[in-house]
């Protein structure tokens, strides 16, 4: 009678890089005699396809099993010998996800004011990209109460990938931070309209411009026709006069708002 001997295939854990991972070959128990696996010549291993991609039972034409994309690949040992009853046990070719990396820009930003959200995306392999290797859309988004100083997260969302899982990273937790305050652009005006930078204000008209965080007056100005603007560097920047749009009797250039 013939001895009894076990094959089993190889199997193999790795993570996804892009390129083809391979697992092949097989092991035996219950050969006698101090034989070797070599004895079994005609048994080989391959990929078990699963249907409706092919009949059970069939095997690919090469030995092992090959594949780039992460997923479970099933591989089977095969075949016959005249002095063993051969049993078979299966193994598997597991390529896990690789892990992309969402990473917050961090920024600083005013209570009130809409911040400003960005970042990138990291951890890619094998020559995959943003575009190549991933769906949907790259968001940014805080879950903090904005209008509130303190410090807040940046969290990445928005993308699916075949062959990437995605983490945040750790500097994402305190990304953002807000802080007390208006913007230091904010100006308190009233009854006002706004000019171009060196456009001539028309007569009877005079600035009273405050910048909230910083008040300034009107005396050092350049005029206009009838009129000036305060001399204030940033305003000026921002290439705009701020004047009143009439005076019942007359303006004093001179006044202080």
């Amino acid at each position: 009678n013939k001895a009894k001997a076990t094959v089993t295939a190889n199997s193999k854990t790795t993570t996804y890089k892009g390129l083809e991972q391979s697992v092949d070959g097989f092991t035996v128990s219950g050969l006698v005699n101090g034989e070797s696996k070599e004895v079994l010549e005609s048994v080989t291993t391959s990929e078990q396809f699963v249907a409706p991609f092919a009949p059970k039972g069939e095997h690919k034409s090469r030995s092992g099993v090959t594949r780039t994309d992460a997923g479970t690949y099933v591989h089977v040992a095969y075949g016959h010998d005249n002095n063993y009853e051969l049993g078979f046990v299966k193994g598997a070719l597991k390529i896990n996800k690789a892990t992309l990396t969402y990473v917050s820009t961090p920024n600083t930003m005013i209570a009130g004011t809409t911040p400003n959200l960005t970042g990138s995306v990291t951890g890619f392999v094998g020559g995959d990209g943003l575009a190549s290797a991933t769906t949907g859309g790259l968001l940014w988004n805080t879950a903090g109460v904005t209008t509130q100083p303190g410090t807040y997260d940046i969290m990445g969302s928005g993308l699916a990938a075949l062959n990437y899982g995605f983490v945040q990273a750790p500097i994402n937790e305190t990304a953002l931070t807000v802080q007390a305050g208006s913007p230091s652009s904010a100006l308190r005006t009233t009854a006002i309209s706004l000019l171009p930078l060196g456009t001539a204000a028309p007569a009877q008209t005079q600035v009273t411009m405050i910048d909230v965080n910083n008040p300034l007056t009107a005396s050092d100005g350049e005029e206009g026709e009838g009129g000036g603007f305060i001399n204030d560097p940033q305003s000026k920047t921002n290439g705009i006069e701020v004047v009143f749009s009439s005076c019942d009797s007359g303006c004093d250039e001179d006044a202080t708002p």
